[in-house]
């Protein structure tokens, strides 16, 4: 009876009966430096965070899994600009990905002139 149970929700759900297979985890080494040892990338394929406050493992883990092609990511950890808006998290990717705009980043880099120390995610995955 379970067994038909599951079948009939498969089929009124749409969602079909075999099941998925897990995405592999993301995987990164971190290390902290200057902004001043970050490398230069191509603009086209950096995002920042549109939130000043972030949780960097799980922001990559859920760009990660929705298939985002994350090379390298950027958190602001010391800035000395006294502006509101502030550092933000950045992404880089592999290749200009607009559809990371839905999980609220936004062209360019949230790492200024004035910020002195990053954490820097390195994607090994």
């Amino acid at each position: 009876m379970r067994l038909l149970g599951a079948l009939l929700c498969c089929v009124i759900t749409g969602t079909g009966c075999v099941q998925g297979t897990e995405p592999e985890p993301i995987s990164y080494a971190t290390i902290e430096v200057s902004s001043g040892a970050l490398p230069a990338v191509d603009p086209d394929r950096v995002y920042k965070y549109r939130f000043a406050s972030v949780n960097a493992d799980s922001v990559l883990r859920v760009l990660w899994h929705a298939g985002a092609p994350l090379v390298e990511a950027w958190l602001p950890l010391e800035d000395l600009c006294a502006d509101p808006v502030g550092p933000r998290f950045t992404v880089i990717l592999s290749r200009p990905e607009p559809d990371v705009e839905r999980f609220d980043f936004v062209p360019g880099s949230g790492i200024r002139a004035c910020t002195i120390k990053v954490r820097w995610f390195v994607i090994a995955s």
